[in-house]
């Protein structure tokens, strides 16, 4: 089952250097000082995010338990039984694996535009090494903001401390995973009051995909590229990434032309929709996709 990043919440942590069950023992205990809801309330997983010289950093992903509960009980009434539980952004990089879109010794960037969110992944090494996901409405309510805002408009080049404030101010909004981590990813985040995720209802070809993702303002395109050249910029300077050569973005068609025509002006690299490729489904084509990338892994 494939929800969009947002669905989820993401947790950092720096723990001593234990054995994976010396880490499950100690984690309830840890994620009660920083998450302000009874853990019990949360199913979660976690990753070794990067190993340090006496500590190791973790990422934890949890999800409500109440909603998950929900979203298993409408299912099993049909029949059906949940397998696997992930953010988009994994079904949709494990897809362009499966159809051999993923270059090697290159990253690749997905992109996906939701109606109130934007989820973001960066893919190499065949591992998904950093997600992100945008408030959408928080980029609509703060476009007049512009980019002044961030001290980058007009920044001349070679200006470094323009460059620092482009990466560093938003280190907290972003989460790597190690390719080394051998707990299976799932990924991002619920606000602490939202208790209860109504499972996806079925979705005809007859509708319209614009309902999956809303068409946004020229504003929120560019503040939208904005975040995802902050991305590129973090992966490349800050985590010492491989090169991108392909972008993949995905929803509304007409969102999704304004935003790859966006960064393709200020971006050296391939920009493709997603899925690459059309599917014969009674669904619309991105979900058909995710449902692949889903049932691969």
């Amino acid at each position: 089952m494939t929800l969009p990043l947002s669905a989820f919440r993401v947790v950092s942590l720096t723990v001593p250097l234990l054995s994976r069950e010396g880490i499950e023992r100690l984690l309830p205990f840890n994620l009660a000082k920083v998450v302000d809801r009874p853990i019990s309330d949360f199913i979660y997983d976690w990753q070794i995010a990067r190993i340090l010289k006496d500590s190791q950093e973790l990422t934890v992903f949890l999800y409500p338990r109440a909603a998950f509960a929900d979203i298993s009980r409408d299912l099993n009434a049909c029949r059906k039984q949940i397998i696997a539980f992930e953010a988009d952004v994994f079904s949709a990089c494990s897809y362009l694996e499966a159809i051999g879109e993923v270059e090697a010794n290159r990253a690749l960037l997905c992109v996906l535009i939701w109606e109130h969110s934007v989820s973001i992944a960066v893919y190499e090494a065949e591992q998904v090494v950093m997600v992100r996901s945008l408030d959408l409405e928080g980029i609509r309510s703060n476009v007049a903001v512009g980019y002044q805002a961030e001290g980058l408009e007009n920044a001349p080049d070679g200006e470094e401390e323009h460059e620092d404030e482009r990466l560093h101010g938003v280190l907290d909004s972003f989460f790597t995973l190690d390719e080394e981590s051998s707990s299976a990813s799932v990924a991002q985040s619920v606000s602490p009051g939202q208790n209860k995720v109504d499972p996806p209802a079925n979705v005809s070809s007859s509708e319209s995909e614009s309902e999956l993702a809303l068409a946004v303002s020229p504003g929120s395109i560019q503040r939208m590229a904005l975040e995802i050249m902050r991305t590129v910029d973090f992966h490349s300077a800050i985590r010492k990434g491989r090169p991108f050569t392909r972008f993949f973005v995905g929803g509304e068609p007409e969102v999704v032309a304004a935003l790859s025509q966006e960064l393709s002006g200020n971006l050296q690299v391939e920009i493709r929709n997603f899925p690459p490729r059309e599917f014969n489904a009674d669904c619309p084509a991105l979900l058909a996709a995710l449902s692949v990338g889903a049932l691969r892994r």
